[in-house]
């Protein structure tokens, strides 16, 4: 009776443990994100977690002992699945597809990495397959995110070398001017650009512009205005008629609100006459030697692509030796600090009266490295261009 009962007491505890081991395994594999699976030949499944429940919107008790095509929504999917199953039984080689697409009960659809193997179900001895699929939905995407960047970072280069290519490669050599310019796109692409060109009778036109916004729309518009510029500019037409022109001619090409600050002059070197029009562009300053100091012109008109430009007439000036005339765009002064506080205008104006006698280039060098410093450690976030025109003092 002692033996029997000794006997009695192991096999509970081996049951006890069987049990144990049994709830252990099932917590483990539901704890896994994973979708497990087991199902024999004719598509009835011996095992699942919660995961794999969860796809088809049931619960581990409904799905086990069910059969694929029944707890499946999508019935020709679940038929593909089983005959994959199928054929791992077959032929007894596992199955590992990198990228399946499947849809849920919930319609969605997902990319799951799927793998089978074949084994025999210890209880009934019959060929079954044993599945273990992750989805990688979230990693395919963030994979083809990466690599649409990647594209369009590639994209954006070529065209900001495009874009850097149509600026003036060289300084102009006109009689009694040192002419410079520079641009520093906030992006890869900028909505800012400056031009020049001699024309065949010895004048000298030039240019500046800032399109709103930033990135590839910005940049386009750009390269229209400085075509259009360019185009008007060689054939002689007067300054007035060139803005006028290139205004109508681009109008119709804004349709999303975007419009062009620009200011254009025409100089007369042997005379040192100045024929200007600014169309909204008020970043403009003149430096008079004389007097030592600096007006702020303003613009004569709305900017391009708002309407038609009024008839107002274009300024006329006569530069005197060591004069400067001085254009910019706005980033130079919406530049913060760290407080949140603007460059603005008089610390420009200041360092052009300080650093007058240098040459244009270096009166920008100095500007440039004068706003940096103003705003170190604050990202920058819009573009900075700069036109400098001087009279030569001698």
């Amino acid at each position: 009776m002692t033996s029997s009962n000794t006997k009695i007491t192991e096999l509970k505890k081996l049951l006890a443990k069987a049990k144990h081991n049994e709830q252990r395994f099932r917590q483990i594999i539901d704890l896994m994100p994973n979708y497990i699976y087991a199902n024999d030949e004719n598509g009835k499944v011996i095992l699942a977690n919660k995961a794999t429940a969860q796809l088809y919107q049931c619960t581990v008790d409904e799905i086990e002992g069910s059969y694929l095509v029944d707890v499946s929504k999508h019935k020709e999917q679940s038929q593909h699945l089983l005959e994959i199953n199928q054929q791992v039984m077959k032929t007894g080689k596992p199955v590992h597809i990198k990228h399946m697409p499947v849809l849920n009960n919930q319609d969605e659809m997902r990319i799951i990495e799927f793998s089978c193997i074949p084994y025999f179900d210890i209880e009934t001895g019959r060929p079954t397959v044993f599945g273990m699929a992750t989805d990688i939905t979230e990693d395919i995407e963030t994979e083809e995110a990466l690599n649409e960047k990647h594209y369009l970072d590639k994209e954006l280069n070529i065209a900001r070398k495009i874009q850097q290519q149509l600026m003036p490669k060289d300084d102009p050599d006109i009689n009694n001017f040192d002419i410079a310019g520079w641009s520093l796109a906030a992006n890869q692409t900028g909505g800012d650009y400056y031009d020049w060109l001699v024309l065949p009778d010895g004048k000298f036109v030039f240019s500046i512009a800032d399109v709103t916004g930033h990135g590839v729309g910005p940049a386009i518009i750009v390269a229209i205005c400085r075509s259009y510029f360019r185009a008007l500019a060689i054939s002689g037409q007067p300054l007035k008629s060139i803005v006028n022109n290139i205004n109508e001619m681009i109008l119709p090409d804004l349709t999303d609100g975007r419009i062009i600050t620009t200011a254009m002059g025409m100089i007369e070197p042997e005379q040192c006459k100045l024929d200007f029009f600014s169309a909204g562009h008020g970043s403009i300053f003149y430096y008079s030697a004389k007097s030592r100091s600096i007006q702020q012109w303003q613009a004569h008109d709305v900017p391009v692509g708002i309407t038609e430009l009024a008839a107002e007439p274009t300024k006329q000036h006569q530069f005197e030796k060591g004069d400067i005339l001085a254009l910019f765009t706005d980033g130079f002064f919406e530049w913060e600090n760290q407080n949140g506080e603007q460059y603005g205008t008089d610390r420009l104006c200041q360092i052009i009266v300080n650093y007058h006698e240098l040459h244009p280039k270096k009166l920008i060098q100095q500007l440039y490295a004068n706003v940096q410093e103003y705003g170190r450690g604050v990202q920058r976030s819009d573009d900075l261009t700069a036109l400098i025109i001087k009279r030569e003092a001698n």
